[in-house]
C-alpha cells in the first residue's frame, strides 16, 4: 500500500501525433497499430479484429463470463447515444434484458476502458439537475467502425458529427489535465431545464467549465447554458472550445479557444 502509482495509458493524443497521422486522428482514432497502417481498408480490419479479440478472447481470458454476442450488440447500440444522457432502461427493453444486466455489462466496458460515464455535477444551488451521466466510447476510431463509418468523407454526414468532436475534445482535455493538474476530476453540468455545459474540470476548489463546439461560428447565445454555469456555480471563467482557428473574448470571462491550441497545450486549465 502507497507503495504504487497508477498510470492510465491512452491510446494516442491527437497531442502526441503530428502530419497526417495528426489530421487522421478523430476519425481513425488513437491506437497506435490502426495509424501505423496506409489503407483504409486494413485500418478497418485491424479495428474489426480489435472488437472481436477484446469481446471473445481478452474479457473470457479475465474471467468476464459475459456473452460476447451481447455486449458486441451493446458496445453498437452504444454509439446512437454517443455524447448523450445515458438511459439504461431504454437500453435494457431494446436488448430484452435486465437493466441490471445492463449495468454489469456497462461496468465490463467502462473498466475495458472502452467507454466512459461521465457523471453530473452537483452544488448547492436552488437548481435542480440531472442524476444521469453522459457516456462516450472513449477512442473516435472504435465509435465510428461500430457505428458502420468506413472511410473519413462517411464522417461529414453521420448525424453524430458534433457529438464525435465533442468526445474527442472531451478525452483530450482530460488526459492534458491529468498532466497538468494535481487530482483533477472531470463531470458535466446540466440542468432539467436543459441548460448544459459539456465538460467540468474540477482541481480542489478550481472549477473550469468548458463547452465543445463544432464550428467556428459561435455567439454569445450559443453559449447561454455556460453562462449561466458560470453564474449559478460562481465562476469567473470558462472556455468554449472549436474547431476553428480564432481564438477571442466572447463574453466576460468566456474565451473561445480553437481545437488546435488544445492540440499545442496552449490553454490554460487553471
Amino acid at each position: 500500500t502507497g507503495r504504487v502509482g497508477i498510470v492510465e495509458l491512452t491510446p494516442f493524443l491527437a497531442s502526441e501525433l503530428a502530419g497526417s497521422r495528426g489530421r487522421d486522428r478523430w476519425f481513425w482514432g488513437g491506437f497506435p497499430p490502426v495509424l501505423a497502417l496506409a489503407s483504409a481498408r486494413a485500418r478497418q480490419e485491424w479495428l474489426a479484429a480489435y472488437v472481436s479479440t477484446l469481446l471473445e478472447r481478452d474479457l473470457p481470458a479475465l474471467g468476464v463470463g459475459l456473452p460476447a454476442r451481447r455486449l458486441r450488440q451493446l458496445w453498437v447500440m452504444l454509439t446512437h447515444v454517443h455524447g448523450s444522457l445515458l438511459n439504461v432502461s431504454d437500453l435494457a427493453r431494446s436488448l430484452g434484458v435486465s437493466s441490471h444486466t445492463v449495468g454489469g455489462d456497462l461496468d465490463v466496458l467502462e473498466g475495458a476502458f472502452m467507454i466512459r460515464r461521465l457523471p453530473p455535477f452537483y452544488a448547492n444551488v436552488q437548481k435542480r439537475l440531472t442524476k444521469s451521466p453522459k457516456l462516450y466510447l472513449r477512442d473516435t476510431g472504435i465509435l465510428h467502425h461500430l457505428a458502420g463509418l468506413r472511410r473519413p468523407s462517411d464522417l461529414a454526414t453521420w448525424p453524430k458529427r458534433g457529438s464525435s468532436f465533442e468526445g474527442l475534445v472531451v478525452e483530450e482535455l482530460i488526459a492534458l489535465a491529468r498532466t497538468r493538474l494535481s487530482s483533477p476530476e472531470a463531470f458535466f453540468w446540466r440542468t432539467q431545464a436543459g441548460a448544459e455545459v459539456d465538460l467540468l474540470l474540477v482541481d480542489g476548489r478550481n472549477v473550469l467549465p468548458i463547452e465543445v463546439k463544432l464550428g467556428a461560428s459561435v455567439d454569445r447565445h450559443g453559449v447561454a447554458g455556460l453562462r449561466q454555469c458560470m453564474s449559478d456555480l460562481g465562476l469567473r471563467r470558462g472556455l468554449v472550445v472549436t474547431s476553428g482557428r480564432e481564438r477571442r473574448q466572447l463574453a466576460p470571462g468566456v474565451e473561445l479557444v480553437p481545437w488546435e491550441d488544445v492540440v499545442s497545450g496552449a490553454i490554460d486549465l487553471i
